[in-house]
């Protein structure tokens, strides 16, 4: 589970967070895509239907950035099932995190 402090540690690591609308075009369902080498975070807001998808997602790219900090290579597809198990047990254990993601980044969003 993602934790406070591995949101504070992936903040402090530079991570940044770009809310945009559409997704890349190699995939268009993306809610969200990292990109590690940029320190980035892109949320797609346009794919993301509700605030609990919202909270969710951003969990969930948070996951895949603590896992590069820790040296694990997981852009895999097949891995993308249990990072969206952690964010929603995240999510549904703690989800002051995902809270806490909103208000360090100032990503209150008029959508929802």
């Amino acid at each position: 589970m993602l934790t406070i402090d591995d949101v504070i540690d992936i903040c402090e690591e530079g991570y940044e967070i770009s809310l945009t609308n559409q997704p890349p075009s190699f995939y268009p369902i993306a809610m969200g895509y990292i990109e590690p080498d940029k320190s980035l975070i892109n949320i797609y807001v346009d794919n993301i239907p509700s605030m609990k998808e919202y909270n969710i997602t951003l969990l969930h790219e948070f996951i895949h950035a603590k896992n590069e900090l820790g040296g694990f290579a997981d852009h895999l597809f097949n891995e993308e099932d249990l990072f969206e198990v952690d964010a929603v047990e995240t999510y549904n254990k703690t989800p002051e995190v995902a809270e806490f993601i909103i208000d360090l980044y100032d990503l209150k969003n008029e959508k929802f």
